[in-house]
């Protein structure tokens, strides 16, 4: 710059040094302006620090997994709560905790921890490296560790990151190991898919990722479209998901949806997905499990409950579950229907303590508790409940106690039978074979006292038709009477036995029934009404009319004494109905068929539930000593055994007695029995003894050697065999004993009718079990007679053989 004079020279330089001065002024001012401004915004910026960090510190604190920071040394500059707690250390533990990192590396993975170390330095890529960890107490865990450099100038100042306990992963993985044999090497599979998702497209697939959809990894990554792997039905769900996390409207999302695989087969997929950034733009990363096996067990699972909820819904016994002092936790329908009750829910809220409202005897639920705390299982055991409506109900319990992990009762669970019919069925059963046993008794004694009653019969008889002496007749007819009663009492035992067989006929029974009730109706006492409802219809059966009088008779003479002294009214009821086994009024001892039911009932005293199981058992009587045999009943039940039918009892203390009878009903055309006059007549020819015991034999020969006979004895079958073979014309009619050793009197009969073929045959006999009189007289046999033997029953019988054999 050139000036023309000193002066102006000067002026100028003066004014450009002040230009100069105050442009430098402004510049040190605005410099000054902009110092200030800059330190402000550092101390807004360290402000701004100071409460990102704070921030940073409790949002860390709220993650579920371990967040951590340290220094080159290895010590600790920031644990989130999560550290402490994954690590063994509590809240107190905040301040003196974790120090150093080797407190939770090992000594084993330090060197391997900062080779990683180092490589991320550097810069190099570190995959998700796994270690085994140290909690405070020592023991150890398996984690991966994500961790990133701290580097500053090149420098690095320490380390941060995060580690996941992959302890459950491992044993997954050792499982699976185990159980598959598949894999060789754990670390190239993962147990669940990892992926990322951006513009809808598959940007990264792990390995597992890609098995599941039965792709290689290069098929997926860069080139899927995610629409392309999600089944069209779900597609609009995943679509919407992902558009949300993007956006930001949610959270961490975990849901399931369907998926294609590669041969087009439709999987179930669970997926863990959150928001993140790749190449600067958002994107979605997540986990994706195959869970088609589980939802397939699922599905099996709630088919089987379904299954069983069917069964325990449908099934016949009792189901229950309750609590040990008895409160119902759960039942079925079948036990609420047991218990009278219409649904589960009415037996839950009505019986609030089983022990104390359903069982019949406490002492019974006691005993099961105390058999379950001892052996925690118990099966049939028996008891008896009480129904909604009172009734008792015989039950067979079979349950087990289910115990708490400490061992502690839990509550009670198991089935509940109703075999009241069972029990009844078996009471019937013991009552039967308890007849059987004694009807073998009675008929082992039979024959042996017959033989001593028939020799007191024989020989009064004899004595009374020989006698001309009028006085002592009537001290005979008693000792004949006497002995009618006694055959009378052993004919009962017989028939009560089932030993004595009677020849059946059709018989009308409504006469039977008419003539029994003019019979008593003398003999009962005053204040006692006899009405009959005789239902007209058919009333046949096959039957011996003499025992069907004894039954009415029997059970009209009981009902009469059970209103002896009160009074009351007898009715006598005749119906009919057909037994089938779909019926409620099945009777199990009777076949299918049309019966007739004879129904007696009285207004009484009635029979006492304790004595009711007794009521038929011979000898068994409530009357006082001398005013019954106990026989009474014990022989309407053989009888109508024997009549292929069943007696059924109804009673109530207080309340009178039903006595059911069922007899067959037939087709047949019905008579009505006559009874032939008692004659003694007399006759002659040659007759032969064969009895074993000489008493009966004796006496026998007596009375037919007073009407007139000749009369040959033998002791022994054999020896009557070979008279007769000696001489086979010499004897008109045989009279053995059926129950003879070495050769039965039917054998005996037998042979001797093939040495003879016409030869007159009598056998007599205590009972028959084998053989009814239609069969020995097909066999030749002409006529039983049954012991004793009294002097008219002999003189008619033979008398009658020999007209027809023409020996007579």
């Amino acid at each position: 710059m050139q000036y023309t004079t000193t002066d102006e020279n000067m002026q100028r330089m003066n004014a450009e040094l002040q230009e100069m001065v105050a442009k430098r002024t402004m510049e040190l001012v605005e410099a000054n302006r902009s110092l200030s401004a800059e330190i402000g915004e550092r101390k807004k910026t360290e402000e701004a620090f100071r409460i990102s960090e704070k921030r940073f510190r409790d949002l860390a604190n709220l993650l579920p997994q371990p967040v951590f920071e340290f220094d080159h040394n290895g010590d600790a500059v920031f644990l989130n709560l999560m550290s402490l707690d994954v690590f063994g250390y509590g809240t107190e533990d905040l301040e003196k905790g974790i120090k150093n990192i080797r407190q939770v590396i090992p000594p084993g993975e330090m060197d391997k921890f900062a080779s990683d170390l180092a490589k991320l330095t550097r810069g190099e890529r570190v995959a998700a490296a796994e270690y085994t960890l140290a909690r405070k107490d020592g023991s150890t865990f398996p984690a991966i560790a994500f961790v990133s450099p701290i580097v500053r100038d090149g420098e690095m100042m320490g380390f941060r990151g995060t580690v996941i306990d992959i302890t459950e992963r491992k044993k997954t993985e050792t499982v699976l190991l185990e159980s598959e044999g598949k894999f060789r090497d754990l670390a190239e599979k993962s147990v669940a898919g990892v992926y990322l998702v951006q513009d809808d497209i598959f940007q990264y697939a792990n390995a597992k990722f890609a098995e599941i959809f039965g792709y290689a990894v290069d098929d997926i990554a860069g080139k899927m479209q995610a629409e392309e792997a999600i089944h069209p039905e779900d597609w609009p769900l995943v679509k919407e998901n992902l558009r949300k996390r993007l956006s930001g409207e949610i959270g961490s999302l975990h849901y399931e949806f369907r998926i294609f695989t590669r041969t087009g087969e439709v999987r179930h997929a669970e997926v863990y997905s959150s928001l993140t950034t790749y190449r600067g733009k958002p994107a979605v990363i997540g986990t994706l499990l195959d869970i088609t096996d589980r939802r397939r067990a699922e599905e099996a699972l709630r088919a089987s409950e379904e299954k069983y909820r069917h069964i325990f819904e449908n099934a016949t016994e009792g189901i229950f579950q309750s609590t040990p002092d008895g409160r119902l936790l759960s039942v079925n329908p079948s036990l609420a229907r047991m218990f009278g009750y219409a649904s589960p829910e009415d037996l839950i809220t009505n019986i609030t303590n089983l022990g104390e409202q359903a069982y019949a005897d406490q002492e019974d639920r006691h005993r099961l508790l105390k058999l379950l705390e001892t052996h925690n299982r118990i099966e049939g055991f028996e008891t008896q409940m009480i129904r909604q409506d009172g009734k008792r109900l015989w039950i067979s319990i079979n349950s087990h106690a289910v115990r708490l992990p400490g061992g502690e009762l839990a509550h009670l669970e198991g089935t509940i039978d109703d075999i009241t019919e069972r029990k009844e069925m078996e009471a019937h059963l013991l009552q039967v074979q308890k007849m059987e046993a004694i009807g073998t008794l009675a008929g082992g004694i039979a024959h042996d006292f017959n033989n001593i009653l028939g020799a007191v019969m024989g020989y009064t008889g004899l004595a009374k038709f020989k006698t001309r002496d009028e006085k002592i007749h009537p001290y005979l007819e008693h000792v004949l009477t006497a002995c009618e009663r006694a055959r009378d009492l052993v004919n009962q035992i017989l028939t009560f036995s089932r030993r004595k067989e009677h020849e059946k006929k059709p018989v009308l029974v409504t006469p039977l029934i008419n003539e029994t009730v003019k019979l008593i109706k003398s003999s009962l006492p005053a204040g006692i009404d006899v009405r009959l409802n005789l239902s007209p219809g058919p009333d046949t059966v096959m039957a011996d009319a003499t025992q069907i009088h004894q039954v009415l008779l029997n059970l009209c003479n009981n009902a009469a004494h059970a209103m002896r002294q009160t009074g009351g009214i007898l009715t006598i009821s005749l119906g009919r109905e057909k037994m089938s086994a779909g019926r409620r009024e099945y009777i199990p001892d009777l076949k299918e068929g049309p019966y007739l039911k004879i129904t007696v009932c009285d207004t009484g005293h009635g029979i006492p539930s304790s004595i009711m199981d007794k009521i038929f058992d011979p000898f068994f009587t409530t009357k006082e000593s001398g005013e019954g045999t106990g026989l009474g009943l014990s022989v309407v039940y053989g009888i109508v055994r024997n009549h292929g039918g069943a007696v059924r009892v109804g009673s109530e203390p207080g309340k009178g007695a039903v006595f059911d009878v069922y007899l067959p009903l037939t087709d047949a055309a019905g008579v009505q029995a006559k009874r032939e006059p008692e004659t003694i007549p007399c006759g002659c020819g040659h007759i032969l003894i064969v009895d074993d015991e000489e008493p009966p034999a004796t006496i026998v020969r007596e009375m037919l050697a007073s009407l007139g006979y000749d009369v040959t004895i033998r002791f022994s079958s054999l020896d009557a065999l070979e008279a007769l073979r000696a001489n086979p014309d010499r004897f008109d009619l045989v009279l053995a004993d059926a129950d003879m050793p070495n050769i039965s009197g039917i054998n005996l009969a037998m042979q001797m009718l093939r040495i003879r073929p016409r030869l007159a045959v009598i056998l007599t006999m205590g009972f028959s079990e084998t053989m009814t009189e239609a069969e020995a007289r097909q066999l030749g046999i002409r006529a039983f007679i049954m012991k004793p033997v009294s002097l008219s029953d002999l003189a008619q019988t033979i008398g009658r053989v020999l007209r027809e054999t023409g020996n007579g």
